[in-house]
């Protein structure tokens, strides 16, 4: 075969300018339909980033601003609870005194009855001494009659036990 001569410059050539064709129109082909949808994919998650971070710093500082207020809310429910204990202990001192105060009036009156009871049951003892001494005098004297003393003898002995009867300190 020795009469053919393959020219391979002319089909290295041609080839290099076919290939280049293919690599245009591929390369037009996959930037039509690869490059640009995955650009468009690319931009759209960038943005959708984007998006969550600038969505997440606004919740951030909403955060941050609920904690303010929680935390000044907190601290008047604390300022409130202070006072509210407050004046809670002042009204138990208060109570405290007044329930004393009424307990010892209440015990003073029941000592001041106690002692007009004393009082009414030595009264009573003493009368009842006096009218069983009487009894006693009576009885003595009807004796002394018996013995037969004289009348005036007799009225004498009785007025000395009724003037010592009358006489007589109670001790109580």
């Amino acid at each position: 075969m020795e009469g053919i001569i393959i020219d391979f410059g002319a089909i290295f050539k041609q080839t290099l300018v076919l290939q280049m064709i293919n690599v245009a129109i591929l390369f037009i082909v996959l930037k039509h339909f690869l490059f640009k949808p995955v650009t468009e994919f690319m931009e759209k998650r960038k943005q959708g980033i984007l998006d969550d971070i600038k969505k997440a710093r606004d919740k951030e500082r909403n955060a941050e601003v609920l904690e303010k207020t929680y935390r000044k809310k907190i601290e008047e429910i604390e300022d409130k609870e202070t006072v509210i204990l407050s004046n809670a202990r002042k009204e138990a001192i208060e109570m405290k005194d007044k329930i004393v105060s009424e307990a010892r009036d209440e015990a003073s009156k029941i000592v001041d009855r106690a002692k007009k009871e004393v009082e009414t049951y030595k009264v009573s003892a003493k009368e009842n001494i006096k009218t069983e001494m009487i009894e006693v005098a009576g009885v003595i004297s009807k004796k002394v009659i018996d013995i037969e003393v004289d009348t005036n003898k007799h009225n004498e002995i009785i007025e000395d036990g009724i003037k010592d009867l009358g006489e007589l300190e109670w001790i109580g």
